[in-house]
C-alpha cells in the first residue's frame, strides 16, 4: 500500500482548517445578529454556479458548505452546474460564487488534483 502524497495531506489540512474557521466565524456572526435586533437577517435563496461537473466533488462542496450555518445547500442541479443555497445574508449578485462555494471548490480542486473550471 502506497503512502499518501504530502500534497494530499496538506490539501486536507487546509480544507479542514478553513472549514473550522468558517464554522466558528459564521456561528459568531449569527449569534451577534440574533442578539442585536438592529442587525436584520436578510435571508434568501440564491443559485450559485459551480465549476465542478461530477457528483462527487459537487456533493463534497454541498456537504462541507452545509456545516457552515450562514449558507445551507437546498438543491443541486448538475445539468446547469448550479447549487442553490439558503443564505442568512444574501451576498451581492456578482460576489456569490466567491462568498459561498468558490473558496471550498478551490480547496477541493487542490485535494483532488483536478479542476473543471
Amino acid at each position: 500500500m502506497a503512502a499518501p502524497e504530502p500534497r494530499w495531506f496538506t490539501a486536507i489540512l487546509r480544507l479542514t482548517g478553513a472549514t473550522v474557521l468558517q464554522v466558528v466565524r459564521a456561528n459568531l456572526v449569527l449569534a451577534r445578529r440574533i442578539w442585536t435586533p438592529s442587525l436584520p437577517l436578510a435571508t434568501g435563496i440564491v443559485a450559485v454556479p459551480t465549476r465542478f461537473g461530477d457528483e462527487g466533488r459537487v456533493g463534497a462542496v454541498g456537504i462541507v458548505s452545509s456545516l457552515i450555518v450562514d449558507n445551507q445547500i437546498v438543491d443541486i442541479d448538475l445539468s446547469r452546474r448550479e447549487l442553490a443555497y439558503h443564505c442568512i445574508v444574501v451576498p451581492p449578485a456578482g460576489k456569490r460564487y466567491d462568498a459561498i462555494n468558490g473558496p471550498l471548490e478551490r480547496r477541493i480542486a487542490a485535494l483532488t488534483g483536478s479542476d473543471d473550471g
